[in-house]
């Protein structure tokens, strides 16, 4: 289910990507937004904007990413997420 109402926290959010002509990682929205709203919050206005398709997470980016080797530690999965605006949904 997308957006319903608009609240303060959907355009403090937006605004950010306003401002942005690149992606932004939710790590850097909730260092911008900590005192403004928690990072829960955060997360569940992007998975809104996603679902009405306002954003979208990069899955048509390809990226090889390296993990580091922890010692005495075994990695069974990793996940990264990054979401923004590419430029075929901005037109």
């Amino acid at each position: 289910m997308g957006i319903i109402r608009k609240t303060q926290s959907l355009d403090r959010l937006l605004k950010e990507f306003e401002n942005e002509v690149s992606a932004i990682s939710v790590i850097e929205l909730i260092k911008r937004l900590d005192s403004q709203m928690n990072k829960t919050t955060i997360y569940r206005v992007l998975d809104k904007l996603e679902d009405d398709a306002v954003l979208h997470s990069f899955d048509c980016v390809t990226l090889e990413l390296n993990l580091p080797k922890i010692p005495g530690r075994e990695i069974f999965s990793s996940h990264i997420l990054i979401q923004g605006r590419c430029e075929l949904c901005s037109v």
